[in-house]
């Protein structure tokens, strides 16, 4: 059973059981997520982002819920795993994937669906 590890960094408390999510999460980091949440909610995007092995990885996604199937919508709010992480539909696969916004490096509105 992994300990769970507490530790601060401006003014953010992190807790987790996971090493990886042992990062600092910076007002950038926050900042990021809040553009990409909003935007997502009404636009398919293609993010670039490195994934936790290493490797690179765009993906076209979107949390626009008249683009996710309903067997696939969310059932409620339920929370996040994880501070780090964004879950979002990707349109290629139809399937939730989610990334660590601190990997993300490059970003683009692809289509807006008004």
């Amino acid at each position: 059973m992994a300990v769970k590890k507490v530790f601060e960094n401006d003014e953010v408390l992190v807790i987790s059981t996971n090493e990886d999510d042992m990062v600092p999460w910076t007002d950038d980091d926050m900042m990021l997520k809040n553009k990409l949440q909003i935007l997502l909610k009404d636009n398919i995007m293609e993010i670039a982002f490195t994934k936790v092995n290493g490797e690179e990885r765009t993906m076209k996604c979107t949390l626009k819920p008249t683009l996710i199937p309903e067997e696939h919508k969310p059932k409620g709010k339920r929370p996040s795993s994880s501070h780090h992480l964004l879950s979002v539909w990707n349109v290629d696969e139809n399937a939730w994937k989610s990334f660590r916004v601190h990997n993300v490096h490059d970003y683009i509105v692809l289509r807006s669906e008004a």
